[in-house]
C-alpha cells in the first residue's frame, strides 16, 4: 500500500510538470518547448535530489534498495543454529526424545542418518540435515548445509524454522537458549546492508567490512554483516525470527539508543 501510494504521488507529479509544460507552450513560439523545457529542468533536479537523499538518508537508501530487489533477488541461502544450555544432560534420554518428537511427522518426513554416543543426524524432506550434539552442559543444534530458499517461500520456511527451534527448546527445557540464522547470497551478490553503511566509499578500496548492530534499543536481538552475509542472533525466539523477517526485508534500521 505504501509502494503504490509513493506511486500515486511521481504521477501526479508528472502531470503538473506536463501542465505547466503545456502552458508556457502558449507564450513559447516552437511547438511543445515549454514541455521540453520544463521536463528537463524537473528531470535535472529530480536527478540530483534523489542521488543525494540515496546517499545520505538511510530510510531512501533501503527504500529503493527494496524496489530494486523485487526485480532482481530470487532466492537466499539460510543456515540456521540454535544452541541450548543444560544441567547434566542425559545423552541416551535426549536423543530418544528428540528423535520421538522429529519422528513424529509433525516437521516432515525424518530419517535417522547416524547415531554416535553425543551427536545425532536426521534428514527431514531430503531437505533439512540437522546435527544434533550434545556436550557436558549444552545441546548444540546445526544444520550440515545451508538452504537454498526461494524469495516468495520466505515466510513458510521462517515459520517452520521457527516452529522447529520451539519444539526442540520445549522438549530439552534448557536453561538459556541462544538462536541464530545465517543468511547468505548468491554469487556475486553484495550483502544490501553494505551498501547501506559504506556508499560514498568505493568499493575496491574496501578491503574488509563488518558492522555490528543491535534491531532496537528494547531488542536483544543481535545483526552481525559482512560484505556477502547478515548473521541474526538473539536470545529470544520470536525476536530472532521477527530480525530474520525485517532483514529479508530490508526493513532493519540500526537507529535509537538506550532510553
Amino acid at each position: 500500500m505504501k509502494y503504490v501510494a509513493i506511486i500515486i504521488c511521481h504521477i501526479v507529479g508528472v502531470l503538473l510538470f506536463l501542465w505547466l509544460g503545456f502552458s508556457l507552450n502558449e507564450k513559447i513560439s516552437i511547438d511543445y518547448a515549454g514541455v521540453i523545457t520544463v521536463f528537463s529542468i524537473a528531470l535535472g533536479i529530480y536527478s540530483v535530489v534523489l542521488n543525494i537523499l540515496y546517499q545520505r538518508s538511510q530510510r531512501v537508501h533501503l527504500f529503493i534498495s527494496r524496489i530494486l530487489l523485487k526485480f532482481r533477488r530470487t532466492h537466499t541461502f539460510w543456515l540456521p543454529h540454535f544452541h541450548f544450555d543444560l544441567e547434566q544432560p542425559d545423552t541416551k534420554k535426549l536423543f530418544y526424545d528428540l528423535w520421538t518428537l522429529l519422528s513424529s511427522n509433525r516437521f516432515g518426513n525424518a530419517v535417522k542418518k547416524e547415531e554416535t554416543f553425543n551427536t545425532l543426524i536426521i534428514s527431514i524432506d531430503n531437505l533439512f540435515l540437522i546435527s544434533l550434539r550434545v556436550t557436558d552442559s549444552s545441546l548444540v543444534v546445526s544444520f550440515d548445509q545451508k538452504l537454498l530458499v526461494p524469495t516468495h517461500l520466505y515466510n513458510d520456511y521462517r515459520q517452520r524454522l521457527s516452529r522447529l527451534a520451539e519444539e526442540i527448546r520445549n522438549t530439552v527445557n534448557p536453561t538459556t537458549a541462544k538462536y541464530s540464522v545465517i543468511v547468505s547470497f548468491k554469487e556475486g551478490e553484495k550483502n544490501p546492508y553494505y551498501g547501506f553503511f559504506v556508499n560514498r566509499v568505493p568499493a575496491e578500496l574496501v578491503q574488509n567490512f563488518q558492522v555490528v548492530f543491535r534491531l532496537s534499543s528494547c531488542s536483544d536481538c543481535r545483526v552481525e554483516a559482512n560484505i556477502d552475509q547478515v548473521d541474526i542472533e538473539g536470545d529470544n525466539l520470536t525476536d530472532t525470527f521477527e530480525g530474520l523477517n525485517q532483514i529479508l526485508a530490508l526493513r532493519a534500521l540500526p537507529s535509537g539508543g538506550p532510553k
